[in-house]
Protein backbone atom coordinates (compact mmCIF):
# COMPACT_ATOMS: atom_id res chain seq x y z
CA UNK A 1 0.00 0.00 0.00
CA UNK A 2 2.79 2.40 0.94
CA UNK A 3 4.60 1.53 -2.33
CA UNK A 4 1.50 2.43 -4.35
CA UNK A 5 1.16 5.76 -2.54
CA UNK A 6 4.85 6.47 -3.17
CA UNK A 7 4.52 5.79 -6.90
CA UNK A 8 1.44 8.01 -7.10
CA UNK A 9 3.33 10.78 -5.32
CA UNK A 10 6.22 10.55 -7.80
CA UNK A 11 3.81 10.61 -10.75
CA UNK A 12 2.07 13.66 -9.29
CA UNK A 13 5.41 15.49 -9.08
CA UNK A 14 6.32 14.50 -12.65
CA UNK A 15 2.98 15.71 -14.00
CA UNK A 16 3.27 18.94 -12.02
CA UNK A 17 6.76 19.54 -13.43
CA UNK A 18 5.50 18.89 -16.94
CA UNK A 19 2.59 21.28 -16.49
CA UNK A 20 4.92 23.91 -15.05
CA UNK A 21 7.31 23.50 -17.99
CA UNK A 22 4.46 23.76 -20.52
CA UNK A 23 3.16 26.84 -18.72
CA UNK A 24 6.62 28.45 -18.91
CA UNK A 25 6.85 27.67 -22.63
CA UNK A 26 3.49 29.35 -23.23
CA UNK A 27 4.08 32.43 -21.08
CA UNK A 28 6.54 34.37 -23.22
CA UNK A 29 5.63 37.30 -25.48
CA UNK A 30 7.69 39.24 -27.98
CA UNK A 31 7.89 41.31 -31.15
CA UNK A 32 9.19 40.20 -34.54
CA UNK A 33 10.23 41.92 -37.76
CA UNK A 34 9.07 40.15 -40.90
CA UNK A 35 10.74 40.91 -44.24
CA UNK A 36 9.24 39.45 -47.44
CA UNK A 37 11.19 39.61 -50.71
CA UNK A 38 9.32 39.20 -54.01
CA UNK A 39 11.38 36.64 -55.97
CA UNK A 40 9.31 36.80 -59.18
CA UNK A 41 10.30 38.84 -62.22
CA UNK A 42 6.87 39.84 -63.54
CA UNK A 43 4.40 39.55 -60.65
CA UNK A 44 3.43 42.24 -58.14
CA UNK A 45 2.39 41.25 -54.61
CA UNK A 46 -0.51 43.12 -53.02
CA UNK A 47 -0.17 44.43 -49.43
CA UNK A 48 0.57 41.55 -47.08
CA UNK A 49 -1.59 40.38 -44.22
CA UNK A 50 0.26 38.86 -41.25
CA UNK A 51 -1.23 37.06 -38.26
CA UNK A 52 0.11 35.33 -35.16
CA UNK A 53 -2.06 32.50 -33.91
CA UNK A 54 -2.23 29.08 -32.28
CA UNK A 55 -1.75 25.83 -34.22
CA UNK A 56 -5.48 25.40 -34.89
CA UNK A 57 -6.07 28.66 -36.78
CA UNK A 58 -4.50 28.07 -40.18
CA UNK A 59 -5.60 30.42 -42.99
CA UNK A 60 -6.17 27.57 -45.45
CA UNK A 61 -5.75 23.83 -45.92
CA UNK A 62 -4.36 22.45 -49.21
CA UNK A 63 -6.92 20.30 -50.97
CA UNK A 64 -9.83 22.01 -49.23
CA UNK A 65 -12.06 24.89 -50.47
CA UNK A 66 -10.83 28.42 -49.77
CA UNK A 67 -12.83 30.56 -47.38
CA UNK A 68 -14.63 33.64 -48.72
CA UNK A 69 -12.12 35.77 -46.81
CA UNK A 70 -9.18 34.08 -48.56
CA UNK A 71 -11.02 34.36 -51.88
CA UNK A 72 -11.19 38.14 -51.41
CA UNK A 73 -7.41 38.29 -51.17
CA UNK A 74 -6.67 35.77 -53.93
CA UNK A 75 -8.98 37.43 -56.47
CA UNK A 76 -8.65 41.09 -55.56
CA UNK A 77 -6.01 41.64 -52.88
CA UNK A 78 -8.67 42.71 -50.37
CA UNK A 79 -7.35 41.89 -46.87
CA UNK A 80 -10.26 43.37 -44.89
CA UNK A 81 -12.55 40.28 -44.78
CA UNK A 82 -9.74 38.03 -43.55
CA UNK A 83 -8.52 40.66 -41.10
CA UNK A 84 -12.00 40.98 -39.59
CA UNK A 85 -12.42 37.21 -39.40
CA UNK A 86 -9.06 36.67 -37.68
CA UNK A 87 -9.49 39.55 -35.25
CA UNK A 88 -12.68 37.91 -34.02
CA UNK A 89 -10.91 34.66 -33.09
CA UNK A 90 -9.55 34.04 -29.58
CA UNK A 91 -6.83 31.82 -31.05
CA UNK A 92 -5.36 34.81 -32.92
CA UNK A 93 -3.16 37.30 -31.06
CA UNK A 94 -2.25 39.94 -33.64
CA UNK A 95 -3.11 40.88 -37.22
CA UNK A 96 -1.08 43.38 -39.26
CA UNK A 97 -1.52 44.55 -42.86
CA UNK A 98 0.86 46.35 -45.18
CA UNK A 99 0.09 49.56 -47.02
CA UNK A 100 1.88 49.17 -50.35
CA UNK A 101 2.37 46.78 -53.26
CA UNK A 102 5.65 44.87 -53.48
CA UNK A 103 7.07 44.86 -57.04
CA UNK A 104 9.42 42.17 -58.38
CA UNK A 105 12.78 42.17 -56.62
CA UNK A 106 11.58 44.47 -53.86
CA UNK A 107 10.65 43.74 -50.24
CA UNK A 108 8.01 44.56 -47.66
CA UNK A 109 8.78 44.78 -43.93
CA UNK A 110 6.23 44.60 -41.11
CA UNK A 111 6.34 44.06 -37.36
CA UNK A 112 4.03 41.82 -35.36
CA UNK A 113 3.69 40.55 -31.78
CA UNK A 114 3.42 36.92 -30.74
CA UNK A 115 3.43 34.70 -27.66
CA UNK A 116 3.91 31.15 -26.50
CA UNK A 117 0.21 30.52 -26.95
CA UNK A 118 0.27 32.20 -30.37
CA UNK A 119 3.63 31.07 -31.70
CA UNK A 120 2.66 30.58 -35.34
CA UNK A 121 3.05 33.28 -37.99
CA UNK A 122 1.05 33.23 -41.21
CA UNK A 123 1.20 35.65 -44.13
CA UNK A 124 -0.75 35.98 -47.37
CA UNK A 125 -0.82 38.26 -50.44
CA UNK A 126 -2.21 38.15 -53.97
CA UNK A 127 -0.03 37.77 -57.06
CA UNK A 128 -1.05 40.06 -59.90
CA UNK A 129 -1.68 39.79 -62.76
CA UNK A 130 -3.39 36.45 -62.04
CA UNK A 131 -6.96 35.28 -61.56
CA UNK A 132 -6.66 33.87 -58.03
CA UNK A 133 -3.02 33.16 -57.21
CA UNK A 134 -1.73 34.00 -53.77
CA UNK A 135 1.54 33.66 -51.90
CA UNK A 136 1.25 32.24 -48.39
CA UNK A 137 3.34 30.64 -45.67
CA UNK A 138 3.01 29.54 -42.05
CA UNK A 139 5.96 29.10 -39.69
CA UNK A 140 6.75 28.90 -36.01
CA UNK A 141 8.19 32.11 -34.59
CA UNK A 142 11.88 31.93 -33.62
CA UNK A 143 12.37 32.51 -29.89
CA UNK A 144 16.16 32.88 -29.93
CA UNK A 145 18.11 35.97 -31.08
CA UNK A 146 18.97 36.08 -34.76
CA UNK A 147 16.99 35.61 -37.95
CA UNK A 148 15.13 32.64 -39.40
CA UNK A 149 14.58 32.37 -43.16
CA UNK A 150 12.07 30.38 -45.16
CA UNK A 151 10.45 30.44 -48.60
CA UNK A 152 6.84 30.69 -49.76
CA UNK A 153 5.11 29.16 -52.77
CA UNK A 154 2.32 30.45 -54.98
CA UNK A 155 -1.05 28.82 -54.37
CA UNK A 156 -4.22 28.66 -56.47
CA UNK A 157 -7.33 29.49 -54.43
CA UNK A 158 -9.45 27.44 -56.84
CA UNK A 159 -12.22 30.04 -56.73
CA UNK A 160 -11.82 31.41 -60.26
CA UNK A 161 -10.88 29.86 -63.59
CA UNK A 162 -7.35 30.65 -64.73
CA UNK A 163 -8.36 32.20 -68.04
CA UNK A 164 -5.59 34.86 -67.70
CA UNK A 165 -8.02 37.41 -69.10
CA UNK A 166 -7.70 41.16 -68.46
CA UNK A 167 -11.47 41.16 -67.96
CA UNK A 168 -11.14 39.03 -64.83
CA UNK A 169 -7.89 40.33 -63.32
CA UNK A 170 -7.71 43.44 -61.07
CA UNK A 171 -5.71 46.50 -62.08
CA UNK A 172 -6.55 46.34 -65.77
CA UNK A 173 -5.04 49.78 -66.42
CA UNK A 174 -1.73 48.67 -64.89
CA UNK A 175 -0.91 46.03 -67.50
CA UNK A 176 0.19 46.90 -71.05
CA UNK A 177 -1.27 43.60 -72.27
CA UNK A 178 -4.73 44.92 -71.45
CA UNK A 179 -4.59 48.04 -73.65
CA UNK A 180 -6.14 46.29 -76.66
CA UNK A 181 -7.48 43.17 -74.97
CA UNK A 182 -10.74 41.61 -76.08
CA UNK A 183 -13.59 41.08 -73.64
CA UNK A 184 -14.32 37.59 -72.32
CA UNK A 185 -17.98 37.56 -71.21
CA UNK A 186 -18.02 33.92 -70.10
CA UNK A 187 -16.14 33.06 -66.95
CA UNK A 188 -16.04 29.56 -65.48
CA UNK A 189 -15.59 28.63 -61.84
CA UNK A 190 -12.25 27.43 -60.56
CA UNK A 191 -11.08 24.05 -59.32
CA UNK A 192 -12.98 24.37 -56.04
CA UNK A 193 -10.04 23.73 -53.71
CA UNK A 194 -6.65 25.19 -52.86
CA UNK A 195 -3.69 23.74 -54.72
CA UNK A 196 -0.20 24.72 -55.88
CA UNK A 197 -0.54 27.18 -58.77
CA UNK A 198 0.47 26.14 -62.29
CA UNK A 199 1.65 29.65 -63.16
CA UNK A 200 0.91 31.74 -66.25
CA UNK A 201 0.56 29.52 -69.31
CA UNK A 202 -0.29 32.06 -72.03
CA UNK A 203 -3.88 30.91 -72.68
CA UNK A 204 -5.31 34.44 -72.34
CA UNK A 205 -4.07 38.02 -72.60
CA UNK A 206 -0.83 37.44 -70.68
CA UNK A 207 2.19 35.73 -72.15
CA UNK A 208 4.37 33.13 -70.44
CA UNK A 209 6.91 35.86 -69.65
CA UNK A 210 4.59 36.64 -66.72
CA UNK A 211 5.18 33.14 -65.38
CA UNK A 212 7.21 32.25 -62.28
CA UNK A 213 8.93 29.32 -60.67
CA UNK A 214 8.34 28.42 -57.04
CA UNK A 215 9.27 29.63 -54.51
CA UNK A 216 7.96 33.15 -55.15
CA UNK A 217 8.98 34.84 -51.89
CA UNK A 218 11.79 34.73 -49.32
CA UNK A 219 10.76 35.44 -45.73
CA UNK A 220 13.13 36.50 -42.97
CA UNK A 221 11.78 36.66 -39.41
CA UNK A 222 13.84 38.34 -36.69
CA UNK A 223 12.95 38.67 -33.01
CA UNK A 224 13.44 42.30 -32.01
CA UNK A 225 11.94 42.29 -28.51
Amino acid sequence: MKRSISILAVLAVVFAMGASSASAQDSWTGMWEVKVVNLTTQQVMTPFLLATHSHDSMIFTPGMPASEALEAIAEGGDTMPLQMMLEGMSSVMSVETGMAMTPPGRSATLQISGSGMHRYLSLVSMLVPTNDAFVAATMELPTMPGAMMTYAHAWDAGTEANDESCEHIPGRDMWPECADAHTHPEHAHGEGFVTIHNGITGVGDFGPDRDWKNPVAMITVTRIQ
